[in-house]
């Protein structure tokens, strides 16, 4: 078991790396595109766009950056799962290596670049007075429900990818619209506000990175528990996400050892 996760860890280190090796620039270029996205969206829904639901006494930045660095770590992460045997040819053709570490490798590359970029994140916080506090700890749990509900989605991302390649763009589709039914560029109160007991709400609350989004959001910007404590947050919605993330990784295992023996073949 050791031995599996040092092997996992360092091939996830070379995944990370490996993007931006024999640049000048290195790893400026992971952090280049997120921060110009993160600048545009800044500027027309913090400015040329006033947004109604946003909490006018916390700047629109850092409401903006608490939710969508996050989805960046989210989407990216499910990309790349998605993509994981293609751009892994070799290791997928080695007899002796293990299929099921490479959507994990391609995962916690990206969990890497999250990490760094979630340090910029808590700097602009105490720059705009938000400084960590003991609540701060439930991002621990939040990460944790992250990877955990992504390891699921990214074995049937991967499987699905490697039987009908054009999955992978059809995913990449669905993600762009999906952010736009996030907590991102909107407030969770406000909208299931405006939307109570409609079909929309309910849409709303039954995607799970509803509640990750919202989650990091509420804990780095509020000082309390957040994690059974507010709105959508009850005891039996946290179960439903729960159970939902061992489903999703359940049907993820069971569809990637069914046709983990044609990956070689098929690609």
């Amino acid at each position: 078991m050791l031995e599996r996760f040092k092997l996992i860890f360092n091939l996830s280190r070379y995944e990370f790396k490996k993007e931006f090796l024999g640049t000048s620039l290195g790893y400026f270029w992971n952090l280049l595109k997120p921060t110009l996205t993160i600048l545009i969206y800044w500027f027309v829904f913090g400015h040329l766009i006033k947004q109604d639901s946003a909490d006018p006494n916390i700047p629109f930045l850092l409401q903006l950056i608490s939710a969508l660095v996050p989805w960046f770590f989210i989407s990216g992460a499910m990309m790349s799962g998605s993509g994981s045997m293609l751009s892994n040819v070799n290791l997928v053709k080695k007899v002796k290596f293990s299929l099921y570490n490479i959507p994990l490798i391609t995962l916690m590359a990206n969990f890497f670049n999250f990490l760094i970029m979630f340090a910029i994140v808590i700097v602009i916080s105490c720059i705009f007075g938000f400084f960590p506090n003991i609540y701060w700890l439930q991002l621990i749990y939040y990460m944790l429900a992250t990877l955990l509900l992504l390891n699921g989605f990214n074995y049937i991302f991967a499987t699905l990818t490697t039987l009908q390649i054009d999955f992978h763009q059809l995913l990449g589709i669905v993600l762009q619209l999906l952010m736009y039914l996030m907590p991102i560029l909107w407030a969770m109160d406000y909208v299931l506000t405006k939307t109570n007991g409609t079909l929309l709400a309910t849409i709303l609350k039954i995607n799970p990175f509803f509640y990750i989004i919202t989650g990091f959001r509420s804990t780095i910007l509020y000082p309390e528990f957040n994690i059974v404590n507010y709105g959508l947050n009850s005891i039996s919605y946290v179960a439903y996400f729960w159970v939902f993330v061992i489903v999703i990784n359940l049907i993820g295992f069971l569809l990637f050892r069914k046709y983990k023996g044609e990956f070689a073949d098929l690609l």
